[in-house]
């Protein structure tokens, strides 16, 4: 299940408004049940003087040669001011727009403007490219987003809840229907454009690209044996238990040297493997860990006896805060899955697939030109608008 980071900004918009994806075409970026989501204030009497400074349809810029009203600028703004005030409130902090960011002594304010503009980019390059590549919206994604919304209507509306009330309510935060529309369908989108160019599973993607993406990005592959140096209790062992610990792990390493064919140590590795090793992670990652070198994913002296060997050798015993390890170091496969702390079980496969669709993705939204039109400028965040927040 595809969480898109890549277009966070504009899922953050969504879940501010009122619904956030929920249950993209294959149950992917689910924010939560669509029956239990309650929608939020309205944008407030702070920005009134704002919204009055156009007209609502009147165009106030172009991006990717398609025409941006007030409306949509200012309902994706305002949007993504709300977000950034409830982050805050959510950590008992005040939002100080006027706070620096960068050496170069942008501020908050800027950068909100910033992600308004990114976030429009971002909507048009992936309708874009999904329409490039066959990832247009199915009768079933359509479907399905009509339900969503139909559950939020009678959770915050009450049962009987009609489309107008929805509308009445979006226009209190100075976003139309059709842009709202827009929003929700991104991750839909998303899904039906990558499983286009890479299949579901990035099963499209050949092993040599997806090889070529671990290498490029220090994956390591390696199988351990972990004797750990504390007993049942969580205490550390006494010297003896620790000597006898040693000792056996030890005369395992010898036994595993030993072995010249690659095959046969691979297997001998795991059933050793099975009798011997402590570690807990054996159960998720039977095989081996597959992760990025040099992100402290791992703790040190495990990553480092990981890179003193070549593929199918054997690192001197290793000690690290948890005991000590047999390491056999493994080659890539695009199929294992990656190390994940938090379990997504994501393969290497779909790593490097999902990699490359966000680097097009980066590409087609950087490649949509942003012109203002004439007499619009950017609002002045720091002024009037904020001054009593």
């Amino acid at each position: 299940m595809k969480k898109w980071i890549w277009i966070l900004v504009a899922v953050c918009l969504i879940a501010v408004v009122g619904i956030a994806a929920f249950g993209a075409k294959d149950g992917s970026f689910q924010a939560g049940d669509p029956s239990a989501v309650t929608l939020g204030p309205a944008a407030g009497d702070r920005f009134t003087t704002l919204y009055a400074a156009h007209q609502p349809g009147e165009t106030v810029m172009k991006v990717g040669g398609e025409e941006i009203d007030w409306n949509t600028y200012i309902g994706t703004l305002t949007s993504l001011i709300a977000q950034q005030e409830s982050q805050m409130a959510y950590y008992g902090t005040a939002m100080d727009w006027s706070t620096t960011y960068d050496a170069e002594g942008h501020t908050y304010a800027d950068l909100v403007l910033d992600q308004t503009e990114n976030t429009l980019k971002q909507l048009i390059a992936v309708e874009k490219i999904a329409a490039e590549n066959g990832g247009g919206l199915t009768e079933a994604d359509k479907a399905e987003m009509a339900a969503n919304i139909e559950q939020i209507l009678q959770h915050n509306f009450g049962e009987g809840a009609t489309e107008e009330e929805l509308n009445a309510y979006l226009a209190e935060r100075y976003m139309s229907r059709a842009f709202y529309d827009r929003m929700i369908s991104q991750n839909y989108l998303l899904n039906n454009t990558f499983n286009a160019l890479y299949g579901e599973n990035g099963e499209k993607l050949s092993d040599e690209e997806a090889l070529a993406y671990l290498k490029e990005n220090n994956y390591v592959y390696a199988s351990h044996i972990l004797f750990l140096n504390t007993d049942e209790n969580g205490e550390p062992l006494s010297d003896e238990a620790r000597e006898e610990k040693l000792e056996t792990a030890q005369k395992i390493l010898d036994e595993l040297k030993a072995i010249r064919d690659q095959e046969k140590l691979v297997s001998r590795f795991a059933e050793l493997k099975q009798e011997y090793c402590e570690d807990g992670g054996k159960i998720s990652y039977p095989d081996g860990y597959l992760f990025q070198a040099g992100q402290g994913v791992m703790v040190q002296p495990f990553e480092e006896g990981i890179l003193s060997v070549g593929e199918y050798e054997l690192a001197e015993l290793v000690e690290s805060d948890y005991g000590w390890h047999i390491i056999l170091r493994l080659p890539l496969d695009p199929d294992a899955p990656a190390f994940d702390p938090y379990g997504s079980g994501s393969t290497a496969r779909v790593l490097a697939a999902e990699a490359m669709f966000n680097e097009r993705l980066d590409e087609t939204a950087a490649a949509q030109e942003l012109t203002y039109a004439e007499g619009f400028s950017r609002p002045d965040l720091l002024g009037s608008l904020l001054a009593d927040k």
